[in-house]
Parts: C-alpha cells; sequence; structure tokens
C-alpha cells in the first residue's frame, strides 16, 4: 500500500495513519511525498534526516505527518514494547521491527526467527536467552529473503552459539541487519563448528 501525500498542503495540515493489521514488517506500507512540477520538492522529516518516502515498519504503530514550513515532519508513536517467548516447537517466528523476542529452550532444538522484510533506518529487534540453554541448542536468524543481508553483504543467515541478549539493527542505505552479540559467557573461543 503506498499513501502519497497532498501536493498543495498548507502549515498546519496533519494526517495521522494508525496501523491495525500488525505485519507492517512483512506487508509494505510506504508513504511517500508528492512531487509536483512547480510546488517545489516535498521532503518527509523523520529522525533530522529528509526522506522522499518512508516505510511504517512498527506493528500497530500510530504515525502522524505534520507539514511545516515546506516540510512534512514525521512523528511514530510505536505500541508498547512486545514481549514475544519463542520456543522450538514455534516453527520460524517472523520477527517485526521494536520486537523484544525471549528465546526459551524447551527441547534441545534450535529456535528460528526471521528478521522484517520490510523496516526503515535504524529498526530494531532485540533478542535474549532467558534461559541461558543457547550455547547448547543454538539460535539460527535468517532475513525474510535476499533483497537485504545479515551481518555482511551476501549473507542471509546466521547461527549464534552464545547466550545472553542480542540486537539487529537496519541500515537501509546497504539493506544490510547489523548484528550486536552480547555474549554473557568467557571462552577461550568461540566454537561455530563440531570439533
Amino acid at each position: 500500500t503506498t499513501f502519497t501525500l497532498p501536493p498543495n498542503p498548507t502549515d498546519g495540515d496533519t494526517i495521522v495513519i494508525k496501523d491495525i493489521g500488525g505485519n507492517t514488517g512483512y506487508n509494505e506500507i510506504k508513504v511517500q511525498s508528492s512531487n509536483v512540477p512547480g510546488q517545489g520538492n516535498q521532503k518527509i522529516v523523520r529522525f533530522g534526516n529528509q526522506f522522499t518516502e518512508i516505510l511504517i515498519s512498527k506493528p500497530f504503530s500510530y504515525n502522524m505527518l505534520i507539514f511545516s514550513n515546506r516540510l512534512w515532519q514525521f512523528w511514530e508513536a510505536g505500541n508498547e514494547e512486545r514481549g514475544i517467548r519463542i520456543e522450538p516447537s514455534s516453527g520460524k517466528y517472523r520477527a517485526q521491527a521494536a520486537d523484544f523476542i525471549m528465546r526459551h529452550y524447551t527441547t534441545a532444538e534450535k529456535i528460528t526467527f526471521v528478521l522484517p522484510k520490510y523496516a526503515n533506518q535504524g529498526d530494531i529487534v532485540k533478542s535474549v536467552d532467558i534461559d541461558g540453554l543457547g550455547p547448547l541448542y543454538h539460535l539460527d536468524v535468517e532475513t525474510f529473503d535476499e533483497s537485504s543481508s545479515l551481518g555482511k553483504q551476501g549473507q542471509h543467515s546466521m547461527e549464534f552459539r552464545t547466550t545472553g541478549d542480542g540486537f539487529f539493527v537496519y541500515n537501509a542505505t546497504e539493506k544490510l541487519w547489523v548484528t550486536w552479540d552480547g555474549d554473557n559467557k568467557t571462552r577461550l573461543r568461540v566454537i561455530r563448528a563440531n570439533v
């Protein structure tokens, strides 16, 4: 779905878009400025940067655009932080921007989740190993498809054999999910394969 902003707004015009579907990470909701000849090049300001289009990427969020001085000022109010408990029996969980994923290993199997297809610069997915069994049973994280990468360009999945918490932060310029692994165990070396 694409929303095009009005071509002739006046200062103070306000538009509110509320997501009610809760699947913004996988169903594209785009807001784009109108570029009408003679009307100037209206931009959308988000976190101090100007864009011609943005994505609504947080489920159940309120998104407000206020026109002021030839710019659309974007303000997003996400729903309260979503704590999601996943287990090996959950299958591949489809994460969304701003999810806080709590991994609970109820069986001796891996947990897998998929990062969102649609994300904005700086969107974060957080994950924590709540029972400390990640080093034994592991975590697999995948991108939704090959349109984005994970950790480095061209890589679309990673396995984590660590405990603690971690973050996945989206870099829109490179279409890359940057990882931070807060492993809280001291090891002589991290083992990534059978030895």
